[in-house]
This record gives C-alpha cells, sequence and structure tokens, in this order.
C-alpha cells in the first residue's frame, strides 16, 4: 500500500469519526432538551395543583346561619314577656390599699471562733505559698474556697480562682497552692464546729 492510499484511508477514518461524534452529540442534546421538557412539565403540574389547594382552602362555601330572632307576644291571662338586655358591668377602678408589712429583725451572724484560727494558720504558711510563685513578677490575690471539717481540721473540695482581671494559674501552680493549703491538716480546737462541713472562702494575696 503506498503512502497515498494510507493518507486517503486516514482521513477516510477520520471523516467517520467525526461524524459518528457529531451523531453521538445530537443525541445527547436531544435526550438533554427532552429531559428538561418533562421537567418543566412537573414543575408546572405541581404549581397547578399547589394553586387549587390554597384556593380550596380559602374558599368559604358555607352561609352563616342567621341569628334567631326572638319576639315577646301576649301569653295566657294576658301577660306580656320582655327580654331586657343586662347592662355591663362597669370597669374596675383605683387601687388596693397595700398592707405594710413588718419589718424583719436582722440578726447579726457571728464568726465561728474557729474561723479565726484558720485565717492565722494559713498566714503562716505564707513561705511555702510563696514557692508556688517563683518567677512570677507581678503580685496579686486569689480566693481559696473550701469545705472545712472544724473538728478534724480537714478540708475539701477546694476551689482556687484569681481576683484580678487577667491574672491566670497554671496548672502547676494551682496544684501546688491546693497542696500547701490542704497538708497538714489544721489544728482549730472547734468547741462550736457544726455537724457536717462548713464552706469558707478568704482572699490569698502572693
Amino acid at each position: 500500500m503506498t503512502r497515498r492510499e494510507m493518507n486517503a484511508r486516514l482521513r477516510a477514518q477520520r471523516t467517520a469519526l467525526r461524524a459518528e461524534l457529531g451523531r453521538r452529540r445530537a443525541a445527547i442534546r436531544a435526550r438533554t432538551k427532552g429531559a428538561k421538557t418533562r421537567r418543566r412539565v412537573w414543575i408546572a403540574l405541581a404549581i397547578l395543583v399547589l394553586l387549587l389547594l390554597l384556593l380550596l382552602r380559602n374558599c368559604s362555601c358555607a352561609q352563616p346561619l342567621d341569628p334567631p330572632q326572638v319576639t315577646a307576644g301576649p301569653l295566657a291571662s294576658g301577660v306580656e314577656v320582655s327580654i331586657d338586655t343586662p347592662a355591663p358591668v362597669p370597669p374596675l377602678t383605683g387601687r388596693v390599699a397595700t398592707t405594710p408589712r413588718v419589718a424583719m429583725p436582722q440578726e447579726a451572724v457571728t464568726p465561728p471562733l474557729w474561723l479565726t484560727s484558720l485565717r492565722i494558720q494559713v498566714a503562716a504558711r505564707s513561705p511555702r505559698l510563696a514557692e508556688c510563685f517563683e518567677g512570677t513578677t507581678r503580685p496579686g490575690t486569689l480566693r481559696w474556697s473550701v469545705a472545712v471539717d472544724p473538728d478534724h481540721g480537714v478540708v475539701s473540695d477546694p476551689v482556687v480562682e484569681p481576683t484580678l482581671a487577667g491574672q491566670e494559674l497554671s496548672n502547676a501552680q494551682r496544684r501546688c497552692v491546693v497542696g500547701v493549703l490542704s497538708d497538714p491538716p489544721y489544728q482549730l480546737a472547734a468547741r462550736d464546729a457544726p455537724a457536717t462541713p462548713a464552706r469558707v472562702a478568704l482572699v490569698i494575696e502572693f
């Protein structure tokens, strides 16, 4: 086969491929157009159904009933009956008088004796607390809230939180503070100790 014949065969194959590609594109466009047409028809039908439902909902076919008419006529022995409309109730006016309340006397709450002893012993642990804040450049304050068993001097459920804005405690500092303030137990010797642990809060500067 000569080169000219090979070129002619390649051109013929290329022409056939282009024709086949054109037919396939036309078929794809026809299917796409048909699908779009069907979709539009379904959308139009759905809109019509919704409009019919709205019209049926808003349509009021029932006629309002006329109110019954009451007529007064003569009864036996010439007595007439009349229907009177009751008079409207006048609106309430004025204010209800207020009753003065009896002032409750405020009883002065005396702090327990063991609380002063607790504060003194907490202050005595200041050197150990200072070790928790080594390297801190600024002084600060924190609030220590804890449940105290005055009879045994044991504290539980501690909460340590800074009181100044922008001041935060690291986890290591928090654990150190809780350890120093919890161990060893306090010597309170409380005669007025409550039956259950009392919760107190102290402000500590460092």
